[in-house]
């Protein structure tokens, strides 16, 4: 009889804590999880760290001083979202879809975002640093003194992008077009230009190479004809 009703108790207790796990956490009325609907939600300065917000619909929405470092959001709608100072560094955000985001001082850092949609994003001091920005599509972006060394901009879309006082060193920006961008100022030291399109782009003050002396070994950037810019 003792041993029949352990049983039944653990048995209840196992279902407890299966349904407590199943339950996703609600934040202002946002369920997270992946596929969830949270458009105009309020989410700013929440832990979200390593969340799974895949095909997440958070158009408009407010993420803020939040955490969403190794969160995944492939496919995310983040159509107008604010992300001002949120850390998404090594986050996965391939093929979402930032359209209009402003995510000014953010950090990206080691993020993917290949296949991503930026445009007319503002990525104001935004940290980039080391992040998969392949195929990614940032026609009319703003990226005033945004950071992007050892970026992946490979065939990315920086059609009339504003890269104001940029730093762009040493990334790879081999067939990316970059045909009616501003540049102005931006340092491009060590950067792969290869078959690049700078068609109509304003490079006035752009760095394109440096001394040893002001930046290491870093050396030119490689140019749309394959020559290191020296």
């Amino acid at each position: 009889m003792r041993a029949s009703l352990r049983v039944l108790i653990t048995g209840a207790t196992a279902c407890v804590l299966l349904s407590g796990v199943a339950e996703a956490r609600t934040v202002n009325g946002c369920a997270i999880k992946a596929k969830t609907s949270c458009a105009g939600k309020n989410l700013r300065g929440q832990n979200l760290r390593g969340v799974n917000l895949r095909k997440a619909n958070l158009r408009g929405a407010d993420i803020s001083n939040a955490d969403l470092s190794g969160a995944d959001l492939t496919s995310a709608n983040l159509y107008g979202a604010k992300l001002f100072y949120t850390k998404l560094d090594k986050a996965n955000l391939t093929s979402a879809n930032l359209y209009a985001a402003k995510l000014f001082y953010s950090k990206v850092d080691n993020a993917n975002l290949t296949n991503a949609k930026l445009y007319a994003a503002k990525l104001f001091y935004t940290k980039l640093d080391n992040a998969n920005l392949t195929n990614a599509n940032l026609t009319a972006a703003k990226l005033f003194y945004a950071k992007l060394s050892y970026a992946n901009l490979t065939n990315a879309d920086l059609t009339a992008s504003k890269l104001f006082y940029s730093k762009v060193t040493s990334a790879d920006l081999s067939y990316a077009n970059l045909s009616y961008a501003e540049l102005t100022g931006s340092d491009l030291t060590g950067a792969t230009l290869k078959a690049t399109n700078f068609s109509h782009a304003n490079l006035l003050g752009a760095t394109l190479s440096v001394s040893s002396l002001d930046q290491g070994l870093l050396g030119g950037a490689t140019m749309p004809d394959g020559m290191v810019h020296n």
